[in-house]
């Protein structure tokens, strides 16, 4: 992928200036990402999107909202998500990031106007990530080889303090965390074959 990125997409949107991708590699059995920071892995408890990776497999990473930062014109137009991680058969997965507060996860109102949640945000960016990439015919062939294609929601939870002192200890709290706290999988959300995930931190995403 991070080749293919960098040997077609300029082409593919009538360019021949070529840019590079910054990516690491990471074969930890699990790992942490964090967005808007100098490394990309960070340390146990730092992190927002977490990952499992029981058979040790060499995950790429991608800083895709840097390398889109970096283009003009079409190409760097629109939304984008975070990171692609892949590794060499398995996965590849497009994962946006967000540290909120809970209430803001969702459709909410704000001076009497509705305001999208984060979570419809971030499934905007997924989506429009995976047509910028399968615009570019080179990757969009590498794509469907993979069998395990993920748009991956992560999220941690910014406690209002507010809030919480107000319903510490009540029902309708106990009821609000375990619906948020749900890992949610659906097939019905994004095209070309992506599978929609999310996780709330600590909980990991699995490359099985």
């Amino acid at each position: 992928m991070k080749d293919l990125l960098y040997n077609y997409y300029g082409i593919a949107y009538n360019s021949l200036v070529k840019h590079d991708v910054t990516s690491v590699e990471c074969v930890e059995i699990k790992f942490e990402i964090k967005d808007k920071e100098d490394q990309i892995v960070c340390k146990k408890g730092n992190g927002i999107s977490v990952f499992s990776n029981p058979r040790k497999k060499k995950i790429t990473i991608i800083d895709f909202e840097d390398y889109i930062n970096k283009w003009r014109g079409q190409a760097g137009q629109g939304k984008r998500c975070d990171f692609i991680l892949y590794d060499d058969v398995d996965y590849v997965v497009l994962n946006e990031l967000t540290t909120c507060q809970e209430r803001f996860l969702d459709n909410h109102y704000r001076d009497g106007r509705e305001v999208t949640g984060k979570r419809s945000h971030a499934i905007c960016q997924i989506q429009e990530s995976i047509n910028k990439l399968c615009h570019v015919p080179e990757i969009d062939d590498y794509i469907k080889k993979k069998p395990n294609k993920v748009g991956l929601f992560s999220y941690k939870i910014k406690e209002d303090a507010n809030v919480a002192n107000e319903v510490n200890n009540t029902m309708a709290q106990f009821r609000s965390v375990n619906r948020i706290y749900e890992n949610v999988s659906s097939s019905n959300v994004f095209t070309k074959g992506f599978v929609f995930e999310q996780r709330i931190y600590p909980e990991a995403f699995n490359f099985k």
